[in-house]
């Protein structure tokens, strides 16, 4: 332990550098994060970047490791499932709200990632009442 501690004073961690595909990779993240329960295509986003669909493509998946479109569904599948734990809202409109526009993509989708529907998703995620008299 002593001699990493040592170690880590005497290399410390470099800071981050800001370069351009960092920056521009933050501009995509903030836009799905704004949009992203509307239609995004690899289209509009590498047009919004300045980039062929195929060099954006090749691109986000070097930055992310993550093709846009798995990003994007996994991105709306979390904010689905924290909507089902969260409130009460029908999964159709959960489903709609972050952007899927078909139920039975929605679920087969959810179910791929979660091992589970959303509803039992949603009842897994709810606290069991205690039947056994407490107060």
């Amino acid at each position: 332990m002593k001699l990493l501690y040592l170690l880590m004073l005497h290399y410390p961690q470099p800071p981050e550098v800001e370069t351009p595909d960092t920056e521009r990779l933050k501009k995509v993240v903030a836009l799905i994060e704004e949009r992203y329960a509307e239609p995004l295509t690899v289209a509009s986003v590498a047009q919004d970047c300045g980039y062929s669909c195929s060099h954006f493509m090749r691109w986000f998946r070097q930055m992310t490791g993550s093709s846009f479109v798995a990003y994007l569904i996994g991105r709306r599948l979390t904010l689905a499932a924290e909507a089902l734990c969260e409130s009460d809202d029908n999964i159709l409109s959960i489903a709609q709200s972050v952007g899927f526009n078909n139920l039975s993509n929605f679920n087969r989708q959810f179910k791929a990632r979660y091992r589970m529907t959303p509803r039992e998703y949603r009842a897994a995620s709810k606290p069991q009442s205690g039947g056994d008299g407490e107060k």
